[in-house]
């Protein structure tokens, strides 16, 4: 691997000088994908032996998860000693990006969505749907990917920081470009904010008018085979849950989504972390975009199903929604970050 010019790595070192040891995510990151990939290596080697995968693509998932394993190593030691290499850069993005947006589908959606009407519904006996029946054997898969993804994202990203002479914490050189000023993060996360909130309205109104007996994108006889087996009942909850994401959404650029509001008891008045917006809803935004690529997919593939445009039009444009809350948080994260406690910029 080609190392990086000799200037760049001097200034990642001494960046990397001035940074705890101890603790930060960035003195960390590369060991928790090397774990990650250690234990997905071990997984598909159970996956292969029990016969739930097929003995090539069973050898090559393992190879290759112990593969990155030794990267993330590689990564690990760049963040004690400053040296970057342009090559493992690059590889790492490219887990990432495949992890993230090449692993997920809808599936994943539909679970995420189903978590909370189980939560709240379990002493009710609601939704009438099996937790065991969503919980599938590809969704754990994808949410295991989705889990090393992002850990993988925040390896390369550190790695690249350090690469180009800036703070792996924050991200900060000597030098802000203008679309990362906090006012101007304002004006277009404010834009991306409403649209990420937007857009699954669309998916609700659909699901709403199926539980109202509306056939609003689909055939009278789907309408009614739904009803019969209660589908719309709990398509009903997503209703509430899509509503949900989309008010959290907004929070992104209203004052409650940086200080708690009145109404949540023992948090009322504190300060929110700005972890605790940006990591779920960077999550979120892969998976968003990653399951709106997969329907787009299969549409070019074989158009409209015959049960009608409502079953899929919504999900075409979450790709979009992806994008437009990946802005957003960016541009929350912007706004909040505040001086960097590595190395002091502003």
């Amino acid at each position: 691997q080609t190392d990086f010019s000799a200037s760049s790595a001097m200034r990642g070192a001494t960046v990397a000088a001035r940074m705890p040891r101890a603790r930060g995510w960035p003195t960390w990151i590369g060991h928790a994908a090397a774990s990650w990939s250690i234990g997905y290596a071990l997984l598909a080697g159970w996956w292969l032996s029990s016969g739930a995968l097929k003995p090539l693509r069973g050898s090559l998932t393992t190879l290759l998860a112990l593969g990155s394993a030794w990267l993330a190593r590689r990564l690990a030691r760049a963040a004690a000693t400053g040296r970057t290499s342009r090559t493992a850069g690059i590889i790492a993005w490219g887990i990432a990006a495949t992890l993230l947006l090449g692993v997920p589908d809808a599936q994943v959606v539909a679970f995420l969505a189903y978590v909370p009407a189980f939560v709240l519904g379990a002493p009710f006996g609601w939704p009438p749907v099996e937790f065991v029946e969503i919980m599938s054997w590809p969704v754990q898969n994808q949410l295991a990917c989705v889990a090393g993804g992002a850990l993988w994202a925040a390896a390369a990203l550190a790695h690249s920081r350090r690469a180009r002479g800036a703070c792996a914490a924050c991200g900060r050189d000597a030098v802000m470009p203008a679309w990362a000023t906090p006012s101007a993060a304002t004006r277009w996360g404010t834009a991306s904010a409403y649209v990420a909130a937007g857009i699954p309205l669309f998916y609700a109104a659909t699901r709403l008018a199926w539980a109202a007996g509306i056939p609003l994108g689909i055939t009278e006889s789907f309408l009614r085979e739904g009803e019969a087996l209660g589908m719309w009942t709990a398509g009903a909850a997503l209703v509430a849950v899509a509503a949900g994401g989309a008010w959290l959404t907004i929070g992104l650029v209203r004052p409650w989504g940086e200080v708690f509001p009145r109404w949540i008891p023992l948090l009322h008045g504190r300060r929110v972390p700005p972890w605790a917006a940006t990591v779920p809803a960077s999550i979120m935004s892969a998976i968003f975009f990653a399951a709106g690529v997969d329907t787009v997919r299969a549409f070019v593939r074989d158009g409209f199903p015959a049960e009608g445009w409502g079953t899929i039009a919504p999900a075409l444009l979450w790709p979009g929604w992806g994008a437009a809350l990946g802005a957003a948080t960016l541009a929350y994260h912007l706004r909040r970050r505040g001086p960097c406690a590595w190395c002091g910029r502003d």
